[in-house]
């Protein structure tokens, strides 16, 4: 009986743990959406904070706005500027 369950757990375990299709896919229109909405929370932190950084990197690895400067050049060129 034990060797019956444990191959049903493992497949149960597998399809509860497998990614669902489509769900970050780039061509989903919601899956952009949400992406939107994280630049807009990271514009509401305060510029170069802790929460607008991650909110911004959250922002730029969904990869759905094309970036033609890094928007977060201006807070690490403040943040590791070596004082003399």
């Amino acid at each position: 009986m034990k060797f019956t369950l444990l191959p049903i757990a493992l497949l149960v375990a597998t399809v509860v743990a497998s990614p669902v299709v489509g769900k970050n896919d780039k061509t989903d229109p919601s899956f952009c959406e949400r992406g939107r909405k994280l630049c807009e929370i990271a514009s509401s932190w305060e510029d170069c904070s802790d929460l607008y950084i991650k909110s911004m990197e959250a922002c730029k690895a969904t990869g759905c706005i094309q970036w033609f400067v890094d928007p977060l050049k201006h807070c690490y060129d403040k943040k590791y500027t070596p004082t003399a």
